[in-house]
């Protein structure tokens, strides 16, 4: 994938819904790059993975308000992998160039990568034939379940020189790119580190709620809660962003080596 300022036909999706800040983001500023057209979630699909909606009709629905200027953008009423199915083998007259996922709220990175909608979107497309990028953002401990306390400011500053060095960069037809931002105020981010690998570990610990429904009916809610960064591999992404770095890996398709 060489951009050579060649204006690109771009596909944008997400895993937190059509009305998701991030996406909004990341749409403002692909738009830069070429012809901008957006199918997301009508609702929040986040760990959603490979998941698809099996013989059940999905609703695409035509934004005609949403907040970036020329952009083309459609809710569908299904998953992260529906949106990308739907958007290349039906909705566009031609496949697209890229497909750019995100921004997420939250970290896709470690072992987490296996649940993100985020990744799972931008993997069923490049089976497609469509290269990709997936772009994450990290969130305050306990915010990544309520939706707020996300900053934005190291994406705002770098997200576009990140896009135009990564479309200008050769990569494997079996493998895509996974950009985390560390979601730390500008002031206190450190740094790019590159070729990060995807940590043997999760970046948030397994932790889930024990509690009871009024009939006696045990729960568990899932929780987030960062891990601690001494406990993070040296060398891997997590490392990387809790050290207030964005991190820039590949994650590769093991069926596809």
């Amino acid at each position: 994938m060489t951009h050579n300022n060649k204006k690109l036909k771009i596909l944008l999706t997400n895993d937190d819904g059509i009305q998701a800040e991030g996406l909004r983001i990341l749409a403002e500023t692909a738009v830069k790059f070429g012809e901008v057209t957006v199918v997301a979630p009508v609702r929040q699909c986040s760990g959603m993975s490979q998941k698809l909606t099996i013989a059940t009709p999905m609703a695409l629905r035509k934004i005609n308000d949403y907040p970036v200027k020329n952009v083309a953008a459609y809710s569908l009423d299904g998953t992260p992998v529906d949106c990308t199915k739907v958007a290349i083998l039906r909705l566009l007259p031609e496949k697209p160039d890229i497909i750019l996922s995100g921004i997420n709220f939250g970290y896709n990175a470690g072992y987490d990568c296996a649940n993100s909608g985020t990744v799972g979107a931008v993997y069923e497309a490049m089976t497609l034939g469509v290269p990709g990028i997936a772009f994450s953002n990290g969130v305050p401990n306990g915010a990544v379940f309520s939706g707020k306390g996300s900053d934005y400011s190291v994406v705002k500053r770098y997200l576009e020189e990140i896009i135009t060095e990564l479309m200008n960069t050769e990569i494997e037809s079996t493998a895509f790119w996974n950009v985390n931002f560390p979601g730390c105020p500008l002031e206190e981010y450190k740094g790019i580190l590159r070729g990060r690998g995807v940590g043997h570990i999760r970046p948030y610990k397994e932790n889930l709620l024990p509690g009871t429904l009024e009939d006696g009916t045990p729960t568990y809610t899932l929780k987030d809660c960062l891990i601690d960064k001494s406990e993070a591999p040296e060398g891997s992404d997590i490392h990387a962003l809790l050290n207030n770095y964005i991190s820039i890996g590949k994650i590769h398709n093991a069926m596809m080596l």
